[in-house]
């Protein structure tokens, strides 16, 4: 045997041991979670700064490369709850109950925590404050859920409390500061909701909702170079055709209207879902089809009015209240030689407007007396009728939040969600829970 056959043969033996020492390594780091243990924390962190679509793609594959545990399935499940996609929450629920023993009151929380932020608060508030106090659940998200309850059923007080109250608990937390910021911006004063933005984007640089919004109120401070920059950085997210919009409105408005143009006309090829899912993420109210509506206005400004009258067609044929729409589409009318279309166009903007009228009127009412209900219910019915139907929603919400059991507003809710339904299957749940109260509340 030569010296050259002996040392390959201990080569290869070496090798071999090589082999077996990390086959044996990497069995065990699988059997003790230890390869799914990067991609959890990575979606813990993604979690953290609210990127939900990140944290949701690494929760699946730390379940799919390590052993099967329930505490990935509970992350996964809290991940699925926080995009509102509570159908995936629920199998994912039924796949964490399979692990038996004390797994059963954690799928009993997450249920919990799914109704209340969907404003369902109505009987199960105790059951909140008690798992803050008994500390029985995470409290940072149950006080989450609890304030998008109180903020999905217009009750803006209670969420005002709520989320002082994180602030007092957890002062680092980023969180709390961007629904404070949110809060801030339905009262109109975007200083301090600015100042919160930009204190919850110190402490998460990239909480993608936060930037979005401070975007957004700089923006209507005629700041689009520096709006440009805080829709650049939330542009970074999975879903991202909200700060992309946004990011093509800033262009515009600073003159780069070829760029803005190209990016209107990607984002109208994105499904209507993924958009949704995009305006849910940053907490943003999304109604109509925004994108084409921003292309029609974009082409009206060029003097190009048959393109801007396709793209305003589908604007209102997605979203008819919307009076800026059939207003710009009366101008456009109006270019292509069209008079009598775009005559009556534009009296039905006028007359709508001068239907709401009253709601300014009822809005100085609400001003002095915040209680008040039927002035609530009749501003909802206006803008149902006039103009927004999210706009009218919110209202009666706020109408239930000071009444629960008055009829009209459930009546008027019911018709909605059943329009709604007509489309999309989920509201028919809604639609039959106000129609089932308005036949139990009295007159």
């Amino acid at each position: 045997m030569t010296a050259k056959s002996i040392t390959s043969g201990k080569l290869k033996r070496r090798l071999r041991s090589i082999l077996l020492f990390v086959s044996v390594a990497l069995l065990l780091a699988w059997w003790f979670g230890g390869i799914s243990y990067w991609p959890r924390m990575q979606a813990v962190q993604a979690l953290a700064r609210q990127d939900v679509d990140t944290a949701e793609s690494l929760a699946r594959i730390a379940i799919q490369i390590g052993p099967r545990t329930s505490a990935d399935q509970f992350l996964l499940a809290t991940i699925q709850r926080k995009q509102g996609d509570l159908v995936g929450m629920e199998k994912t629920l039924e796949e964490a109950a399979k692990f038996g023993g004390d797994v059963v009151r954690s799928v009993e929380i997450q249920r919990l925590l799914a109704q209340a932020q969907s404003g369902r608060l109505d009987g199960i508030q105790g059951q909140l404050d008690n798992l803050l106090v008994r500390g029985e659940s995470d409290g940072r998200e149950v006080i989450e859920a609890y304030i998008n309850g109180c903020l999905a059923a217009a009750r803006l007080t209670q969420a005002a409390t709520l989320i002082d109250g994180w602030i007092d608990a957890f002062p680092e937390d980023a969180q709390p500061q961007y629904y404070k910021g949110r809060l801030l911006m339905f009262y109109n004063k975007n200083n301090e909701a600015a100042d919160a933005f930009r204190t919850a984007l110190a402490r998460q640089p990239k909480h993608y909702p936060a930037a979005y919004l401070l975007g957004q109120i700089l923006m209507q401070e005629n700041r689009p170079n520096v709006a440009l920059i805080q829709f650049q950085l939330a542009g970074q997210m999975v879903f991202n055709a909200a700060p992309r919009l946004a990011e093509a409105k800033a262009l515009r408005s600073i003159g780069r209207v070829e760029e803005a143009r190209t990016l209107l006309a990607s984002i109208v090829k994105i499904s209507s879902d993924e958009i949704r899912k995009s305006f849910q993420r940053v907490g943003d109210r999304y109604e109509g089809l925004p994108a084409q509506l921003e292309l029609g206005n974009l082409e009206l400004a060029l003097g190009n009015h048959s393109q801007a009258v396709r793209w305003l067609d589908l604007a209102i044929d997605a979203n008819p209240g919307d009076l800026s729409a059939r207003h710009a589409r009366g101008i456009a009318l109006r270019g292509v030689g069209r008079n009598e279309d775009a005559a009556n166009e534009l009296q039905r903007v006028k007359d709508a407007r001068l239907a709401l009228r009253e709601v300014d009127q009822l809005g100085d009412l609400i001003n002095k007396d915040p209680s008040l209900v039927e002035e609530r219910v009749r501003i909802g019915e206006l803008y149902l009728l006039h103009e927004s139907k999210l706009t009218g929603e919110y209202w009666l919400k706020t109408a239930l939040a000071r009444s629960p059991h008055h009829k009209k507003a459930h009546q008027l809710l019911a018709n909605l969600y059943e329009s709604y339904a007509a489309k999309d299957i989920r509201y028919a749940q809604l639609a039959k829970l106000h129609r089932q109260q308005s036949a139990g509340a009295a007159e």
